[in-house]
């Protein structure tokens, strides 16, 4: 007789239910003949292996969905430069109703990916962090302590905890360069 108890593997954060059979210890002191003992060695085998193959697919899919979002950062940066550039323009009832539209647009792509686990890294003002950040510039500023980051060039992201892509960033210096 099999019992079958349930355990839990948390992949990219959905639990994946797996059965797996487990013999009663009176049943395994019985001596059991050598047929059952391969049919339950068998079994378990089936079981490692079909636990196997939902992991490679979960974490497959975990990738796939790591690389959408990489494919996707140009299209925010894109919608990012848009913007900044057209609110350098002057005053103009049609231009402000157009830079609303797209605004509008880009905020709800945004918060749909926030929904899925990307997310922007907010960094002026923080400490550079070489893990997190591309310095590309060095800028001296008596307005900000040292190694502070001061602008944004490209943002960085993070998806589901993972860097996806770092920050490029200015940063504050005590010196004259």
């Amino acid at each position: 007789m099999w019992l079958f108890t349930e355990l839990e593997f948390v992949v990219d954060e959905k639990p994946a239910a797996v059965t797996t059979p487990k013999r009663p210890a009176a049943e395994r002191e019985a001596g059991d003949d050598l047929l059952s003992q391969i049919s339950w060695l068998l079994a378990e085998n089936e079981r490692l292996t079909v636990t196997t193959r939902m992991l490679e697919q979960a974490r497959g899919e975990g990738d796939e969905m790591f690389n959408l979002m990489k494919r996707l950062l140009p299209v925010l940066d894109g919608f990012e430069r848009t913007l900044a550039m057209g609110r350098t323009f002057p005053d103009d009832p049609t231009l402000t109703n157009w830079l609303r539209s797209v605004e509008s647009i880009y905020f709800r792509l945004k918060n749909l990916l926030e929904k899925v686990g990307l997310f922007g890294m907010e960094d002026v003002g923080k400490p550079v962090n070489l893990d997190l950040h591309e310095v590309v510039e060095y800028r001296y500023s008596p307005d900000h302590k040292p190694d502070t980051v001061m602008a944004i060039r490209q943002r960085g992201y993070v998806f589901r905890g993972r860097l996806l892509r770092e920050a490029q960033v200015v940063v504050a210096s005590n010196e004259r360069r």
